[in-house]
């Protein structure tokens, strides 16, 4: 399928932020889903995402640790993707006092999300949230907002 979606071979597949893969009337995004404008209201049968949790866990902040060392071995090799020293952060929707992002900000992002794959959704469509123990208190939080 990769072959036939993307004319690279498997080796050459790679998959940025933005990027989206269509295959016999199916379109596979990676992105955030916090501004779905490209996607027409009501067209998406099934949205699969894994929301963020709050303060529980800095992806971007954890995932410098190891950029910093890929970046060191791979800048000479693949300049475009090391440009800057850290991961970008400013779209991660996170609880994090340390970078002015409050619990409150956390909760109208989150807001924000939700809204956007009801937007999108068929009135039949689904939504698979994925989380771990550590989501729990969000799901039970997104679940009174939405009641």
């Amino acid at each position: 399928m990769v072959r036939e979606t993307s004319g690279k071979s498997v080796a050459e597949f790679k998959t940025y932020s933005g990027d989206s893969i269509r295959s016999q009337g199916s379109e596979l995004c990676c992105q955030s889903s916090i501004d779905l404008r490209r996607i027409g209201a009501d067209s998406v049968d099934y949205v699969i995402t894994d929301p963020p949790y709050a303060g529980a866990v800095n992806y971007a902040e954890l995932a410098d640790f190891f950029y910093v060392w890929l970046r060191e071995g791979l800048l000479d090799v693949y300049p475009e993707h090391f440009v800057p020293e850290v991961t970008r952060k400013t779209l991660e929707i996170i609880e994090n006092e340390w970078r002015g992002q409050s619990v409150d900000d956390f909760k109208r992002a989150l807001n924000q999300v939700f809204a956007e794959c009801h937007r999108v959704l068929k009135d039949d469509g689904c939504l698979a949230l994925m989380t771990s123990k550590l989501g729990e208190p969000l799901v039970q939080w997104q679940g009174r907002q939405l009641a």
